[in-house]
């Protein structure tokens, strides 16, 4: 098992991983419309849609390329990496037959690692085209059964919440319980209250002070008339 989960993991990293950066990386609609990503969010920067299609294919698409070349890939057509890529697909879904998982019941590493290179294909939007997705569709539907069973084991609940309206990219971290505005408003008032009641202390605290003074001025005062007095 140990074997054949390596050669597996093998061929979906060092061979059906370069077809997905193919399909990525020959056009920049792929991320936009496939995935439907706000560039803009993702760099950070409020930037005109132009200058960050730009900026993209020059560097991501760009950079995607030159490791094809560099893996050997980057002189086959596109016909041709679509084919690698099925015909990968092809071995894992006969390998994986009526099984939910690839060596029984419950998940390896091997399945791990075909659902984070599946699931890119099973999720790309259904009115973009991409002939990987439509060939899972139709030829290997228990892959999609796995990337669905894998999804709910490393996501849950998170999923809606990381790739919904939220777009939450921690949604497993517990996040501060959001505080009312209604309490706010209570603890500055509270706080108001606190502070004129405070003034009002040191005020208090002020005079009684002063009043003091003053007593001890008129006793001085009176003492020394007693003494003149006397004289």
């Amino acid at each position: 098992q140990q074997q054949i989960q390596h050669a597996m993991c093998s061929m979906v990293e060092n061979h059906f991983n370069w077809t997905l950066v193919h399909w990525r990386s020959r056009d920049v609609n792929s991320l936009l419309k496939g995935y439907k990503m706000d560039l803009s969010a993702c760099l950070g920067y409020k930037l005109p849609a132009s200058v960050i299609n730009f900026y993209i294919k020059h560097t991501y698409l760009r950079k995607g390329v030159k490791k094809m070349k560099a893996q050997g890939f980057g002189f086959n057509t596109a016909e041709e990496m679509e084919q690698f890529g099925k015909s990968d697909m092809k071995v894992l879904s006969d390998m994986l037959g009526e099984k939910e998982f690839m060596f029984g019941e419950e998940p390896s590493l091997l399945d791990l690692t075909v659902y984070a290179h599946m699931a890119p294909i099973a999720f790309v939007d259904k009115e973009y085209p991409c002939a990987l997705r439509d060939y899972m569709e139709s030829d290997c539907k228990n892959l999609i059964g796995l990337v669905n069973r894998m999804k709910d084991r490393c996501w849950g609940d998170d999923w809606a919440k990381a790739t919904g309206e939220e777009q939450d990219l921690n949604p497993h971290i517990p996040k501060p319980e959001p505080v009312e505005p209604e309490k706010k408003e209570e603890e500055k008032k509270e706080e108001e209250k606190k502070e004129e009641a405070e003034g009002k202390e040191e005020e208090e605290k002020k005079t009684e002070k002063e009043e003091k003074k003053e007593e001890e001025k008129e006793t001085a005062d009176e003492k020394k008339e007693e003494k003149e007095e006397k004289k």
